[in-house]
């Protein structure tokens, strides 16, 4: 009974906070995760490439955080220049479960952790449980806006494009926000450090929008030496937790393969606006509520500046959610103590906003059937599997891979490889205009209009990126040979209904994934990027690989024989015998990168760069090829290894075991 009576003297005096909340968690749980849940396949556009990152992680990467994915672009570091967390969380998480209910967990906890972000921000700025409740709505509704412009946050970008990492990271932001609320000044940072911490390693625009908070707080919080000190130990101590990422991240930036996309709109209307809200704030004296101004502020600025005078490969235009959701908080600001008919209007108006938005599609697209089991077929697939014949743009490039196990061309992380545009080249050459293209630029200009160029060229770039079989439609080549059925799709548009049958043809490549050059080749010594995109397009790929630097005069003679002795489940590791008199160039078909290097009886050999980014040594008998640790990745985990003591001491001291 004393329950009974708690329980109707709370709902007595907080009753906007229970119709909210009882009205938010209904319909996120009954309307959108309920069928999440039950019926989606994770094959939904980025979703199936994050879906095979967590599989990836778990099957072949842990406990390792960072490492070499051999399935896309000939091969990348899945986890350097993408945040590791989702899929590293999802990897755990799936120990106890299937790989697929353990994303859907995940992307269902973040879903359910954006009103509570919302809520714990709101009550840091001490308005009432009723207040911060009708905020939460309000900041939750309007996630349910803008349809058409899939910012990132917001619900259609998150379950229909699958960016459920970009919600995760808005919902951490808003949980460090309050936390720094509670805690700027005081000596209490480990906290705001985890989360912190937490962003970073979760999405990189939330990262920067924390950066960007956290430097109002030091603009109109920092007084005095109490929270000077607060701003280093809660810096340091981010900084180490995240070392082990964001130094190697920085560090080898020059491999990313990123341009800026996007533009943070209405910037001079969200610049000025700010300003008048910073004056009213300081002249009604309602200082606590300055962070929200500087905040916007800060961000625009960045963004108006960044679009004028130098250019960064971030997409802009997914700050505009971190916008659109503080209205209401702004608003609230203004008139703190609204009166109960107000508060009665904002919870209609928060609840017509999710009831009338355009639906959802929680159920994701019709999945695709891959009828072919896992065995092993030689060499990469190439996937060719245009917008309009299949029913999710990612989805055959991931699932057939991961059922058959067996390495592709193109995934979803485009900006972590080099290589990835020339596959956007080949694609777009032999579809145009029905091919999705994101993260990287394709050679619209440099793709030739004559048919027969395309064929002729195309098995020598199909042998170079190292591929042996083609899934697709249909043929794009008459040295395509079907073999087999392996899936069907339906397809994406309404002139494109109905199932299209895709089988596995035999391109007649013969080529292997490492191979002696029986030319020397040629030197490649400025504007790398446009002449080898020039030549990865024409017919002048038929006379042979260019070279970053100038090479021994050594060839081949074509009579040397190439054996693989020991190849390493990732692919970071081949050991392989050259049956050779004299040095040969040997082209190795897997993406240069940093960390590779390469060993003849225990000595050094130098890796050049071949075109496109191909790695080239010059050797004869037993080679070692390995991806190997860093100096830099070496260092950059020792931080984090300190950070993850301090913040164990901490955790000893806070509970009196020290």
């Amino acid at each position: 009974m004393d329950f009974w009576f708690k329980a109707k003297d709370f709902l007595k005096h907080n009753y906007f906070f229970a119709i909210s909340f009882a009205f938010l968690y209904g319909f996120l749980i009954f309307k959108l995760l309920l069928p999440f849940f039950l019926f989606n396949k994770l094959a939904s556009w980025d979703l199936a490439g994050l879906y095979f990152s967590v599989w990836y992680q778990k099957y072949f990467l842990l406990p390792h955080i960072v490492g070499w994915n051999k399935f896309f672009f000939l091969g990348y570091a899945q986890n350097q220049f993408y945040p590791p967390l989702f899929s590293y969380l999802g990897a755990i998480l799936s120990f106890l479960m299937p790989v697929n209910i353990a994303v859907k967990t995940l992307f269902s906890a973040t879903i359910l952790a954006i009103p509570a972000s919302f809520y714990y921000f709101a009550k840091s700025l001490n308005f009432s449980r009723n207040r911060s409740a009708i905020l939460a709505l309000l900041m939750t509704s309007i996630l349910f806006l803008f349809p058409g412009s899939l910012y990132g946050g917001n619900m259609h970008a998150t379950f229909n494009i699958g960016l459920v990492t970009h919600a995760l990271g808005m919902a951490l932001f808003f949980f460090y926000w309050g936390s720094l609320e509670r805690n700027f000044g005081s000596r209490r940072f480990a906290a705001p450090s985890l989360l912190f911490a937490g962003i970073i390693l979760t999405h990189i625009i939330a990262s920067f929008a924390a950066a960007f908070l956290l430097l109002a707080y030091a603009i109109c919080r920092m007084r005095n030496k109490g929270s000077l000190r607060f701003f280093i130990e809660h810096g340091t101590l981010t900084f180490l937790l995240t070392a082990f990422w964001t130094i190697p991240f920085i560090a080898k930036s020059g491999w990313l393969e990123a341009y800026p996309v996007g533009k943070v709109l209405y910037t001079n209307i969200f610049m000025f606006l700010s300003f008048i809200y910073i004056l009213y704030l300081c002249y009604s004296g309602k200082e606590k509520f300055l962070s929200i101004g500087f905040f916007v502020l800060i961000l625009v600025m960045f963004a108006a500046l960044s679009d004028t005078f130098f250019t960064l490969p971030v997409h802009f235009y997914r700050f505009m959610m971190y916008l659109h959701v503080l209205v209401p908080v702004v608003c609230f600001s203004i008139e703190e103590k609204q009166s109960r008919w107000l508060m009665w209007v904002f919870l209609i108006i928060g609840m017509l906003f999710i009831l009338t938005a355009e639906p959802i599609n929680a159920e994701g697209p019709p999945s695709a059937s891959i009828i072919k089991e896992k065995n092993q077929i030689e060499g990469r697939i190439f996937i060719m599997a245009p917008y309009s014949r299949e029913s999710s743009p990612h989805m055959l490039q991931h699932m057939i891979p991961m059922k058959l196990e067996s390495p592709a061309l193109r995934g979803l992380y485009i900006e972590s490889a080099k290589n990835a545009k020339y596959i956007f080249d080949i694609e777009n050459q032999l579809a145009l205009g029905d091919s999705v293209v994101w993260g990287t630029y394709v050679n619209y200009d440099l793709i030739s209009n004559d048919t027969r160029v395309i064929e002729d060229i195309l098995p020598y770039q199909l042998d170079l990126l190292g591929v042996k079989s083609a899934v697709s439609w249909k043929s794009y080549s008459s040295d395509w040979k079907a073999k087999e059925e392996i899936a069907y799709s339906p397809g994406s548009s309404p002139k494109h209904v109905g199932n299209y049958t895709y089988y596995l043809y035999d391109i007649g490549n013969k080529g292997g994934l490492i191979e002696v050059l029986n030319y020397t080749p040629r030197f490649l010594s400025e504007d790398w990027e446009f002449k080898t995109s020039r030549w990865f397009l024409s017919e002048d790929i038929k006379n042979g690989v260019f070279a970053n630097e100038r090479t021994p005069a050594f060839k081949g003679t074509g009579r040397e024989k190439i054996q693989i002795l020991e190849e390493s489940k990732r692919q970071d590791y081949i050991k392989f015998n050259v049956e050779s008199q004299n040095p040969v160039p040997i082209l190795v078909k897997i993406s240069a990168f940093p960390n590779w290097k390469a060993y003849q009886n225990g000595k050094e050999l130098k890796i050049y760069m071949a075109s496109p980014y191909l790695m080239l040594i010059y050797g004869k008998g037993e080679i070692e090829l390995v991806y190997e640790k860093l100096l830099v990745d070496k260092i950059s985990i020792l931080l984090s290894g300190i950070g993850i003591i301090l913040i164990l001491l901490i955790g000893l001291r806070k509970l009196r075991v020290i």
